[in-house]
């Protein structure tokens, strides 16, 4: 089973650096993200301790997500991983306990956010779905990440794959969730459009 989470992190990552290549960074971009970033690392210092032992964070998937929405994944991509390299320094409980755990969550997970933004941003359908698929796939490698790295905080009795599901499905599932929900209700047409008068 390692040898496949260790598979599917090398081609996500592989993902994530051809959609960054087909970005167009500019200087006022890498602002945005920047700020973006530091905005998503301020919401993950706000969260809802939960029964499974985990907190729910105050949506701090948001950023990433719009911002892939709004520019491309590679924007979305940028802030998440910036916000996750952050956190580590930032936020106590964010720091490494391996030098993988880099990949295979800080980088795959939260660079998966960008995914969000794969199905551009005309039609509200395909923006929810695109939001959808990319928690599932940023939720997945959290999991992931929880039973290379934590099984050893598994309640006696309950298997690692267990524990994980449970912990992730409880604080970043429920984090998602209410994250794409909050996209869904945002007018995303004016935002783009404000994005264009902001660049013109």
């Amino acid at each position: 089973m390692f040898i496949v989470i260790g598979i599917l992190t090398v081609l996500n990552l592989g993902c994530l650096c051809l959609l960054i290549k087909r970005g167009e960074m500019n200087t006022r971009v890498m602002c945005i993200i920047g700020a973006f970033a530091a905005i998503s690392v301020v919401l993950k210092m706000f969260s809802i301790p939960v029964p499974t032992g985990g907190s729910i964070a105050l949506l701090s998937v948001v950023p990433a997500m719009l911002l892939a929405i709004l520019y491309g994944p590679y924007a979305g991509i940028w802030v998440g991983v910036l916000s996750g390299i952050l956190a580590m320094f930032l936020i106590p409980g964010w720091a490494l306990v391996h030098p993988l755990q880099l990949f295979v969550e800080h980088i795959s997970a939260l660079g998966a956010l960008g995914y969000a933004g794969l199905l551009g941003n005309d039609d509200k359908k395909k923006i929810i779905l695109a939001c959808i698929g990319a928690s599932c796939v940023n939720v997945t490698f959290h999991i992931f990440s929880g039973a290379l790295f934590f099984g050893m905080f598994a309640p006696e009795g309950m298997s690692v794959w267990m524990y994980t599901i449970t912990y992730n499905l409880g604080c970043m599932g429920v984090e998602c969730a209410l994250s794409v929900l909050l996209i869904s209700l945002l007018p995303i047409q004016q935002l783009k459009r404000f994005t264009r008068t902001v660049r013109a």
